[in-house]
């Protein structure tokens, strides 16, 4: 079975001294490191996504949704470096992630959407200002929002046992609730497994503020989901590294398009990279840990126009 080197990745991160200290100048990591593991343990652990068991499992208040949200945007389109220099005076703003003062402040401070916009430096600023600020409204408006991700994941599950006799992994469920919060479906065939407090928050609107299918793979594993978000970045190495391996999961993606409600061009993108993320991370790694290692390949050292012999990433 083909899979990624990911020891490789983990080796060329290390060893490229001017590289590695960059990263972690990037990243704020204080300690250096003494290996390769230690070293992407660093990173990981600096990006807050390391990954739970179960995620389906757990409690998550409206403050930690709202952290996750806002760490999520904040990554769009800058550098880390630019977020984690204001990400005390971004939690400051937001009244430290509390939904229901923030909502108030919104309300209150009519200002607080341009200062919001003045803490995230870069093109998207201004949308990724007014995303946080809509989040604020969505949560003050879903006391809990994370009881309803649990329960349309229970529902994409019974969905797809009825339906199509299919287990869902949980990378796979992942998915499902990527695409359909990040882009929700007209009509879903699954309705009908919700509460009536699901079906309500889905009737008065459930689209993410501010995100499609990256950004909301980014907040879902900022709450502790283990997937990939294969962005340009990581689509431009697996062109290179698994060309011919684009159309393997074809029937699981239909499958998974189905299960969403959606067939558009974007989302097929979406979960094709990420089945072949999921399909060639060595056995026993955390897929999170994959995705940002390789991402942090693409971006320091295998540069777009400047990509290395991709022999020694993929073990056949």
């Amino acid at each position: 079975m083909i899979s990624i080197n990911l020891q490789e990745v983990k080796k060329q991160l290390y060893s490229n001294e001017k590289i590695q200290k960059k990263i972690l100048n990037d990243y704020s990591i204080a300690e250096e490191p003494s290996d390769p593991e230690s070293f992407s343990y660093a990173i990981v652990n600096a990006l807050g996504q390391l990954s739970v068991d179960n995620p389906m499992e757990q409690y998550y208040d409206n403050s930690k949704v709202f952290k996750a949200a806002t760490w999520a945007i904040a990554s769009n389109s800058r550098p880390w470096r630019n977020f984690l220099k204001n990400k005390n005076s971004i939690a400051n703003r937001l009244n430290n992630y509390d939904p229901e003062k923030a909502y108030m402040s919104f309300q209150t401070d009519l200002t607080l959407e341009q200062k919001i916009k003045m803490l995230l430096p870069g093109q998207s600023s201004s949308n990724d200002a007014k995303a946080i600020g809509k989040w604020a409204t969505l949560l003050h408006e879903t006391p809990n929002f994370y009881e309803f991700i649990k329960d349309l994941g229970n529902a994409f599950r019974k969905l797809s046992n009825e339906e199509f006799s299919f287990d869902l992994t949980d990378p796979e469920l992942l998915l499902c609730l990527v695409g359909f919060l990040a882009d929700p479906p007209h009509k879903w065939q699954g309705i009908e497994y919700l509460a009536d407090q699901s079906i309500k928050i889905i009737n008065n609107g459930c689209k993410l503020p501010g995100m499609r299918y990256a950004l909301a793979s980014e907040f879902l594993r900022n709450l502790g989901w283990n997937g990939f978000k294969p962005d340009r970045h990581i689509q431009r190495l697996f062109d290179i590294w698994f060309s011919g391996l684009d159309r393997v999961d074809s029937k699981k993606i239909n499958t998974l398009q189905q299960l969403i409600g959606r067939s558009n061009k974007d989302l097929r993108g979406f979960l094709n990279y990420s089945l072949i993320g999921i399909a060639t991370s060595p056995k026993g790694e955390k897929l999170s840990e994959v995705d940002n290692l390789v991402w942090l390949l693409a971006v320091y050292i295998e540069i777009k126009g400047k990509e290395s012999d991709s022999e020694k990433y993929v073990i056949k």
